[in-house]
């Protein structure tokens, strides 16, 4: 019976939590803190076998290693230039005298594969003492390659076997391993008691993973189509930690990216992409976090960052076009394939690739014939076939916004929020500043009404966000002259009996004002005042100067009114 060490999560390089249970190990140094607490886990280890043989074909992480496992407490012996040439001979020598050999093969540089290695490692031993070999893969592998590794691995009697993380430091690569010794430690004190019927039971995991990846896909799928990306992100890591493909790591990204959490999105978008690098959509992906990486605060005033972000960017999103207009081409003729899907998470990048409320003009210029290009490609596409593309749609009616097809943009948007109320309001807001950045407040305002008139969820919420946008409107037509429309506007507003109504007001008061209408002005005054009669007090109001006088004069006729 063979045994996985350790969850893919942890192979993909997340891990494990550990806490000092005294002041003076917290004080230590991390490599400190971690010889202390592997020297306790690996204890009983280390006096069953106290000499480990560490075969690993990276110099650089069997340096690493080879100190540890000496500071923990280990005998360690690496292979010299002459035993690996013997390599079968010297790891069989090993074994047969009890001692632990950790393999790390790599069969190119050998001239043959592992099942060959272990084949010849049996003329010098035998499968009692194969238990002692712990075969060490760099990277991961999908399901059904590594139920075949592992399958392969328990016909020689070997019962454990480690994954550790590629593309990181050797330091980490040597903790991964420490790590994994401390599991395999566990399972031996325990006479790896799991493994009840041997084969058999091995046998009933290789169906039963399959079987368990499929349904946490599955359910993985679902919680994302209903919005619930912390959930989805706990289930599809459990399909990742069975076997990690390219598709699951997308989506897994994707819930990332919906919650902002974009570091991690992008680690899984590129190991979606060196597990499959004939896809765009991973490509685009990580085009996607790099235009949102550069909007961050944290860097926009850092020029070399913000050029490497957006060059990266840039050059993620043209491979991601490449790849998805080869499918394209490729699928000419058989209208039958989906093609929409190579081109929905081109969309998500060149919406994300808004730059012009930071000031990069200049990017969005480099942008803006890549964005007419693909929404031409889109345009006649049926993009919501299902409710699961509702974001598909919605990145598709941004790009119409930004292209000015405020029309296209607003069918797709009601289309949306028809089938999925709960949207209503990330919905609304992000059309909202889209068109808000194209100067044309007034659909937005005219967007928020329009919702308003149906029973939808957290209608409060879009009241303010009305009135937000309102107000925004309202100002644009007071700096054109339109100060009756402007009215008109903060009418419409106070309809909806929105929070700090007096402030709307005295918006609208001054606008009487810029009317030369007194008596317009000083009648909304008052109906402020009576809604708020602390209002003149408040420091907000210091801003409305011009009702400042208004004000005086209004207490001084209400004053001289009582005193007659």
């Amino acid at each position: 019976m063979w045994y996985e060490g350790g969850t893919l999560s942890q192979i993909a390089g997340t891990g494990s939590m550990r806490n000092g249970n005294t002041d003076a190990t917290q004080q230590l140094t991390y490599n400190q803190k971690l010889i202390s607490e592997y020297k306790k886990k690996l204890k009983p280890l280390i006096k069953i076998h106290p000499v480990i043989y560490a075969s690993i074909a990276d110099k650089n992480i069997s340096d690493a290693a080879s100190e540890m496992f000496v500071n923990v407490g280990f005998t360690c012996h690496t292979p010299t230039k002459n035993e690996q040439a013997e390599l079968a001979k010297t790891i069989g020598t090993w074994l047969k005298k009890g001692h632990m050999a950790l393999l790390q093969y790599r069969p190119k540089d050998a001239g043959t594969n592992l099942i060959s290695l272990l084949r010849a490692i049996q003329g010098y031993t035998t499968n009692s003492t194969f238990s002692g070999l712990i075969p060490v893969f760099i990277g991961t592998v999908n399901t059904d390659k590594q139920i075949e590794i592992f399958r392969q691995l328990g016909n020689f009697g070997i019962r454990y076997a480690c994954f550790i993380s590629p593309n990181t430091l050797p330091e980490k690569n040597a903790e991964e391993l420490l790590d994994h010794l401390a599991k395999y430690t566990e399972l031996l004190n325990n006479g790896f008691k799991e493994a009840e019927s041997g084969r058999d039971s091995h046998a009933k995991t290789n169906v039963q993973k399959p079987m368990d990846y499929k349904k946490f896909l599955h359910e993985g799928e679902k919680l994302l189509e209903n919005g619930e990306y912390e959930k989805a992100i706990k289930i599809l890591t459990k399909a990742i930690d069975i076997g990690p493909n390219a598709k699951t790591l997308v989506k897994r990204g994707d819930a990332y990216y919906r919650i902002e959490q974009i570091t991690q999105a992008l680690n899984d978008y590129r190991e979606a992409n060196r597990l499959e690098q004939s896809l765009p959509e991973p490509y685009a992906m990580i085009s996607t976090c790099c235009f949102a990486i550069l909007k961050k605060e944290t860097i926009v005033n850092k020029p070399e960052e913000v050029n490497k972000y957006f060059k990266m960017g840039m050059k993620y999103l043209h491979e991601a076009v490449k790849l998805a207009e080869a499918m394209e081409f490729r699928h000419k003729d058989a209208p039958e394939m989906d093609i929409k899907t190579p081109y929905s998470k081109i969309l998500t990048a060149i919406v994300e690739a808004d730059f012009r409320n930071i000031g990069f003009f200049d990017f969005d210029a480099q942008i803006a014939d890549l964005s007419t290009r693909i929404l031409n490609k889109v345009d006649g596409l049926d993009f919501y076939d299902s409710v699961s593309d509702k974001h598909i749609c919605l990145d598709r009616a941004m790009l119409f916004a930004r292209n000015k097809k405020f029309e296209k943009a607003e069918e797709m948007i009601s289309l949306i929020i028809s089938e999925n109320p709960n949207m209503a309001t990330a919905v609304l807001n992000k059309y909202s500043t889209e068109l808000r950045n194209n100067g044309v407040p007034q659909r937005a305002f005219n967007k928020y009404l329009e919702m308003l008139s149906h029973d939808i969820p957290d209608k409060k919420t879009i009241i303010e966000l009305m009135k937000i946008s309102g107000l925004r409107y309202a100002d644009s037509l007071r700096e054109t002259g339109k100060t009756e429309e402007a009215i008109s506007a903060y009418k419409k507003i106070l309809a909806h009996r929105p929070r700090q109504m007096e402030y709307v007001l005295c918006d609208m008061a001054m606008a009487y004002l810029e009317m030369q209408d007194q008596a317009g002005a000083s009648r909304t005054l008052m109906e402020a005042v009576y809604i708020n009669p602390a209002l003149t007090k408040n420091e907000e109001f210091a801003r409305f100067k011009d009702l400042k006088n208004i004000s005086s004069e209004m207490i001084k006729k209400i004053n001289t009114a009582f005193s007659d």
